[in-house]
């Protein structure tokens, strides 16, 4: 068949390291990623490349993120690549690759010369790889070969820059999720799930066999034991992953002496990778979370800011001084402990009752961070451990906290079933991981699973032609008025013009507006400015920011604009509160109004807003409509008010552990026994309160430990 849809697993199946998946769609073939395996024996480091001698030409290598296990193997792949042959990823993830390629070079060299080790390639084609490196904007298709097939890259929430992609043919598509955070991090928001409907999913399963504990009862956790060792006069270790993870702990620690949680004199210092690395963050103020993002339109570096004592270190020198004077807290990698500066410091201040090692990352079974974390739980008097090649006493506080980038399965099956893909097939977890997640999906009424083990093809052939759900960009239309002509921005205008495409278009990139008013003529810095200030800068609204990321921008529909100088008659004040009282009884959920002249706008706030958003919708547009009063629904539902409404649906010898996500409007909840709970109580309590209710039986034996809470 033309869009027969063939997916290879070279590795990253049944693993976390060594991501490569080859994606055929049709005659187009393309490459997912090509990672390394982190500490592998020899010659078991690299996916198996071979694979590509055979088949069509790939036509492009697209990436999700700039970690080693999905990037580390991109210059082995170069002899494989016909000339010409692009490798794409987002500009953060293009910088971030540059960095952490450069690092894998000169380790390569290290291990060369200090042991006579064999590279894993030539050194020489790391910058080959990083030549072939070009930059994609969010959200924006990007042609793959000449038989229509178009790549798509959409924030997975998991680092700076990372995404999931959409690869769509003609009529089919396969998304593949990368690795993904779906909750939010100080360092970046989570993930951004598009409104799209692929064939095939290829989603992550590092967690899936799990629930992850509350995570700001983990941020207090971590605060607070580091201000009881800095009190006592301990120092603190962080080993830490220098992409992503100590870009997050570093954020955690200045939030925290800002709020006055630890001293505001407390030294902090990076070392490492994670300077360079931080860097980068300091260079895409609009994809961090906002207040990281806050810090930086304050003219602070977010990572780095200049009004607290958190530093890089620069040098040998500095860094033996540090570790000698103790007392401070220091971030740095490798993040298992392999070696490098979080060794370092561990061999210095390990034997010390008085400092901590805190690991919040995730550790190979193998790894030298996890074995002393399994020395950790021993009752010896005691307990010796080898480091850098010498046998230490362990006096200090090893402990672990647990900080995921990676979402868990109800987060999982959640963003699964928003997909409702045909197929979906699991990676990157180990077996129990990926098993776990199976059953969750199944349960979710997700039935065609696959688990894929390395070296395996599936492949899925559509029942029968259409075309997929996928994000159509704007810029593929061309706009109605003469674009050869210099013309002033009219966001009006072009609002218009997008409320009248089929299909609709519910939201845009920045970058997309600014090229939408300047094409076919190339965009400048002063053209961005223009076009920043006109959205940020004033009260339309005609495109709203996203809160989490504001570079996309959501379209206002036509109907909920009111035209710059029509002036439509309100009601008084309280006979609008009395007709809103009269339309809008108790049982509706309405508990507070609020009405503000100025902008003719009455502020509702609704027991379950989003429940009120989709079910009192023609009530609202009434109202506004005979009142002259705009609506704005007031945003976010309580926990208790969801449990509350969760507790009058189940009978009370239930007892429960439920998880809430409010950014996908889910409720998940673990049962000891079957509760025999309907698909009508089901509907009614989407109903009523606007979020689904997903339930999992689990016996208590078999349950995970989680901060949930429990009600009964």
């Amino acid at each position: 068949m033309k869009d027969r849809i063939s997916i290879t697993f070279l590795g990253g199946a049944e693993e976390i390291g060594a991501s490569c998946q080859v994606i055929d769609i049709g005659e187009t073939r393309v490459v997912v990623d090509c990672g390394q395996r982190l500490n592998a024996p020899k010659g078991e480091a690299l996916p198996d490349l071979s694979y590509l001698e055979k088949g069509p030409p790939v036509s492009a290598v697209l990436v999700t993120h700039a970690h080693t296990d999905h990037i580390g193997a991109l210059p082995a792949i170069d002899p494989y690549l016909p000339k010409g042959c692009p490798i794409l990823a987002t500009e953060a993830t293009l910088e971030l690759s540059r960095v952490m390629l450069h690092d894998t070079r000169r380790i390569m060299e290290k291990y060369r010369q200090d042991a006579g080790e064999m590279p894993l390639f030539a050194p020489g084609l790391v910058s080959t790889a990083i030549d072939r490196m070009k930059s994609v904007a969010w959200g924006r298709a990007m042609r793959l070969g000449d038989a229509g097939v178009k790549a798509t890259w959409f924030p997975s929430g998991h680092l700076l820059g990372a995404a999931m992609i959409e690869i769509a043919g003609p009529t089919t598509s396969v998304l593949v999720s990368g690795d993904v955070s779906v909750g939010d991090q100080y360092a970046v928001p989570g993930a951004f799930a598009p409104s799209i409907r692929p064939d095939v999913l290829v989603l992550e399963s590092t967690y899936g066999d799990r629930m992850h504990a509350h995570r700001p009862t983990q941020y207090d956790r971590i605060i607070e034991r580091v201000r009881q060792c800095y009190e006592t006069g301990g120092s603190i270790l962080f080993p830490t992953f220098a992409l992503g993870r100590a870009q997050e702990i570093l954020l955690l620690l200045g939030h925290a002496m800002r709020r006055g949680k630890l001293s505001p004199n407390l030294p902090v210092y990076a070392d490492g990778l994670v300077r360079p690395i931080s860097e980068v963050y300091d260079q895409f103020p609009d994809e961090l979370a906002p207040e990281a993002r806050r810090l930086w339109e304050s003219g602070l570096n977010p990572v780095f800011p200049r009004d607290l004592p958190v530093r890089p270190v620069v040098s040998n020198g500095q860094r033996q001084r540090i570790a000698q004077e103790g007392r401070c807290v220091v971030v740095a990698s490798s993040g298992m402990l392999h070696g490098g500066a979080s060794q370092f410091y561990a061999t210095q201040w390990i034997g010390s009752p008085r400092n901590l090692i805190l690991i919040t990352g995730y550790q190979d079974e193998e790894s030298p961070g996890q074995a002393l974390l399994d020395l950790a739980e021993t009752v010896e008097d005691r307990r010796y451990f080898p480091l850098g090649g010498v046998w230490t006493e362990v006096g200090c506080a090893v402990e672990a906290c647990p900080l995921s980038a990676h979402a868990d399965g109800g987060e999982l099956t959640a963003l699964a079933s928003k997909f409702k893909s045909k197929l979906v097939l699991l990676v990157h977890g180990d077996g129990s991981a990926r098993e776990g997640l199976a059953r969750q999906l199944m349960r979710a009424g997700i039935s065609d699973v696959g688990i894929p083990v390395n070296g395996e093809t599936v492949d899925f052939e559509p029942g029968w032609s259409r075309r997929p759900v996928t994000r159509t960009s704007p810029l593929q239309e061309w706009p109605p008025w003469d674009p050869t002509q210099s013309r002033a921005l009219n966001l009006a205008e072009i609002h218009y013009w997008l409320c009248g495409l089929s299909p609709p278009v519910p939201w845009i990139t920045l970058e997309e507006l600014v090229e939408i008013w300047k094409q076919p003529q190339t965009v400048t810095a002063a053209d961005r400015r223009v076009v920043r200030e006109a959205i940020y800068g004033s009260d339309q609204s005609y495109f709203i920011p996203d809160r989490r990321r504001p570079f996309i921008l959501r379209v206002t529909a036509r109907d909920r604009i009111v035209p710059e100088g029509v002036v439509t008659p309100t009601t008084p004040v309280e006979r609008a509160r009395a007709s809103l009282r009269g339309m809008f009884p108790e049982e509706t959920g309405l508990v507070r109004t609020g009405f503000y002249p100025e902008e003719r706008v009455a502020e509702l706030t609704f027991r379950f807003p989003r429940a009120a958003e989709r079910h009192l919708a023609q009530r609202l547009q009434e109202w506004s409509r005979q009142s002259g009063w705009a609506i704005r629904l007031v945003e976010g539902t309580s926990d208790d008010d969801l449990l509350r409404a969760l507790h009058e649906r189940l009978a009370p010898e239930h007892e429960a552990e439920t998880r809430i996500d409010h950014e996908h409007s889910l409720i998940e909840v673990r049962f000891d026994a079957d509760p025999a709970i309907s698909e009508a109580t089901r509907e009614r309590f989407h109903r009523q309160t606007g979020y689904e209710l997903f339930v999992n039986v689990e016996p208590e034996g078999a349950r995970s430990t989680s901060n949930s809470s429990t009600i009964g």
